[in-house]
């Protein structure tokens, strides 16, 4: 990328923000979504800023599902780490003595925590 000039950069600077106080700027002129043209991110060709933005939302998007994917992932192990040791517990709550207990503590931590 080469280096922008300090003036033409202190303008765009300046026209950023001016789109950014005048919203309705591309509500009015809806038609230059698809006259200007902007280097697509992955490929060496010219795109429209509407399609630049629908790779941009469309990454967002798959970004999002993995995110989501994850955490539902996550949610079911925490599920069935939770009925597990609910499970173990209530068997800890019907020993009735020393031995029970120790038997209980035993086969739940192997099977809760698989632990030897």
């Amino acid at each position: 990328m080469s280096a922008i000039d300090p003036k033409q950069a202190e303008q765009e600077e300046l026209v950023a923000e001016w789109l950014r106080v005048t919203p309705g700027f591309f509500e009015r002129y809806a038609d230059l979504f698809n006259e200007i043209r902007i280097k697509h991110p992955h490929e060496d060709r010219a795109i429209s800023l509407q399609e630049r933005q629908m790779t941009v939302l469309r990454t967002q998007n798959q970004e999002l599902n993995r995110r989501l994917s994850e955490m539902l992932h996550f949610g079911s192990r925490n599920d069935k780490t939770q009925q597990s040791l609910v499970a173990w517990l209530l068997r800890l709550m019907k020993a009735n003595n020393k031995a029970d207990v120790e038997a209980a503590i035993t086969s739940g931590l192997a099977e809760v925590f698989e632990v030897e």
